[in-house]
């Protein structure tokens, strides 16, 4: 498979989950301090860091970063909150 095939189908990834995620959560069928949004999105920035590294697109790049790490924070806390659930 070649490369930029492979990069084009990680950007559409990246663009529905992104997508999915808003829309659920701007229908209140999913909560944004949540599992589901956060891992639709993660998988989304993690695509977008890829499809937009590979186009040497920089800016992009470290923008989807800053979410990334938003996202690893996020993940942290919700770790935190479900162990503290268990006690």
């Amino acid at each position: 498979m070649q490369t930029s095939l492979i990069i084009d189908i990680l950007g559409w990834i990246a663009v529905i989950s992104n997508l999915i995620g808003y829309y659920l959560l701007s229908n209140k069928i999913i909560k944004g301090f949540g599992w589901y949004f956060q891992i639709l999105v993660f998988v989304g920035n993690f695509s977008f860091i890829i499809v937009n590294f590979y186009r040497e697109t920089y800016s992009f790049v470290l923008m989807n970063a800053v979410y990334l790490a938003i996202n690893f924070i996020t993940f942290y806390k919700l770790y935190q909150e479900q162990s503290n659930l268990k006690n």
